[in-house]
């Protein structure tokens, strides 16, 4: 069953909590804005199904600076799109409906009263890469050579 935190962002269904790690997505909207500084900003929801199988809407924010153009970027790789990162740009709606990888992890929002959780897009997985991103640090060092799973 999918979790939902009760952080109220204005939406109808809420934030979507789902498991950390490795999750599909499709991207169902994506809107172009400004972001609270008044920069130029892309406003992207994920229709995602994390790793227990559980499905919500993830929203993300793609600034349209310089320092964060790595986040657009990696995101058109992990559609399949890495040709459309060129100086001269491409439509925004064009992501609607393009699926891949990527990696979810915990956001959290504190208020005086509560600390309110759901998931965010942590990384975006490159089909060509041989290795997944990593979400976490072991907890422990471990000589072993047992694996963990």
């Amino acid at each position: 069953m999918a979790k939902y935190s009760n952080y109220d962002d204005g939406s109808s269904s809420g934030n979507f909590h789902g498991a950390e790690g490795e999750c599909f997505f499709k991207v169902k909207e994506a809107i172009e804005g400004y972001s609270k500084n008044r920069n130029p900003q892309t406003t992207i929801k994920f229709q995602v199904r994390d790793k227990n199988g559980d499905e919500g809407i993830v929203t993300d924010y793609f600034p349209h600076t310089k320092n964060m153009a790595w986040k657009m970027h990696k995101l058109l790789k992990a559609v399949k799109k890495p040709e459309w990162n060129r100086p001269e740009g491409f439509d925004i709606e064009d992501l609607v409906g393009l699926n891949g990888r990527g990696i979810l992890v915990d956001s959290f929002y504190e208020t005086p009263e509560k600390t309110f959780v759901s998931s965010k897009m942590g990384d975006f997985i490159d089909p060509n890469a041989n290795e997944v991103p990593a979400t976490k640090v072991a907890a422990k060092e471990d000589d072993s050579d047992e694996l963990p799973f």
